[in-house]
């Protein structure tokens, strides 16, 4: 069963993923630092993922699925075409709700808003959970594009409109 890595493609897709991340950081290593911060982060982001991607394929753990099955373990004849349907006007929704609240309130206040209400709404996960993975996403979103790399981000139409 380890042979199925090479079979399907994932190791190939995994060593063209690191191959292509590990290009984008060294292309942009030598350029200033505000500019080549974005392209080094998600490289180097894009190379380590693929890594431990190949790594888990080939030495990890059997999953036990068989082709036919998903991560959940449904077979396509199990899944029921609404509930997809639903699921994929869902995504879409938080995508266009996401997009509205940048619109309206900024960048800076819809990012943590938008992983906020997703985590609570949506997952109706834990109080605790919800509020440190906000405040980590509002920590991680001010010290890299407001403090360090200085963005400057546009008002929500809201902020003007409000004066």
């Amino acid at each position: 069963m380890k042979n199925r890595i090479l079979a399907d493609g994932k190791l190939w897709i995994s060593l063209t993923l690191m191959v292509i991340g590990a290009t984008v950081a060294l292309m942009a290593y030598k350029w200033p630092f505000r500019t080549a911060l974005f392209p080094v982060s998600i490289g180097l982001c894009v190379f380590f993922m693929a890594l431990a991607d190949m790594l888990l394929g080939l030495f990890g753990k059997e999953e036990g699925l068989s082709p036919k099955e998903d991560a959940a373990g449904a077979t396509p004849e199990d899944r029921d075409q609404k509930i997809a349907w639903r699921r994929t006007v869902g995504i879409f929704a938080w995508i266009g709700g996401f997009f509205l609240m940048i619109i309206l309130l900024g960048f800076p206040v819809a990012v943590p808003l938008l992983v906020f209400l997703y985590l609570k709404v949506q997952n109706k996960e834990s109080w605790r959970l919800t509020l440190i993975l906000t405040g980590s996403t509002v920590v991680f979103f001010y010290g890299l594009f407001v403090w360090i790399i200085e963005t400057p981000f546009p008002d929500g139409l809201l902020v003007r409109w409000l004066g």
